[in-house]
């Protein structure tokens, strides 16, 4: 059994990347490829990827641990007892097959997220903080209702967007889901898979 796995490994072989090395940066993936969705990864090298495809509300990566507005604006806390914030999201923005972003793409990535049925490591953390998310009442705005009023919201608005899928699609949920669907907004566009192991991203 394990001169059988041995064998097997010694046999594997990356493919050749016929690329031009002068226009082509090479990130070689430690672990086999599962997802690049960011509702579902959870490894530190799989987010690296994952954020160069997919763009979140906001990134806290900076130094003096300031919130960065990325597909967001801004975000205000709305009147009333319940606590509820709208974030109103940059204009002009395009997935990278040319879909414009919207509030409901937003609601739609952090739905699944809270939907116990879909399967994200994330839920459980998000369901226990906030009670829904919604559209504004523009497109583009999405309100927030939280359990209760935390310091640390904006940390949690760092994952990815993704795109809704068309109403008379299924809707995309686990991460077994074909590479075809790993769609962002973000610096690079998802090519293909090369191997096992590696990635091919093209500037978008």
């Amino acid at each position: 059994m394990g001169l059988g796995l041995l064998w097997c490994l010694a046999c594997y072989r990356e493919p050749e990347l016929n690329l031009d090395p002068a226009e082509t940066l090479v990130l070689v993936h430690a672990n086999p490829w599962n997802t690049l969705d960011p509702r579902f990864v959870t490894d530190a090298m799989g987010a690296k990827i994952s954020g160069l495809v997919y763009e979140p509300l906001y990134r806290v990566e900076r130094m003096d641990g300031e919130p960065e507005a990325v597909l967001a604006t801004g975000i205000r806390r709305l009147p009333g007892d319940e606590p509820r914030y709208r974030v109103s999201l940059r204009p002009g923005v395009r997935f990278h097959d040319g879909g414009a972003l919207d509030c409901h793409d937003v609601v739609f990535t952090y739905r699944s997220i809270l939907d116990p049925a879909v399967g994200s490591p994330f839920q459980g953390g998000y369901a226990r903080k906030w009670r829904g998310v919604s559209c504004g009442p523009t497109e583009s705005e999405v309100d927030f209702r939280l359990a209760e009023d935390y310091a640390h919201l904006v940390t949690d608005l760092a994952l990815g967007i993704v795109p809704a899928p068309a109403p008379s699609s299924a809707a995309a949920g686990s991460p077994g889901e074909p590479v075809s669907t790993w769609i962002g907004t973000g610096p690079f566009r998802f090519v293909s898979a090369q191997g096992e192991h590696r990635a091919l991203l093209e500037r978008f």
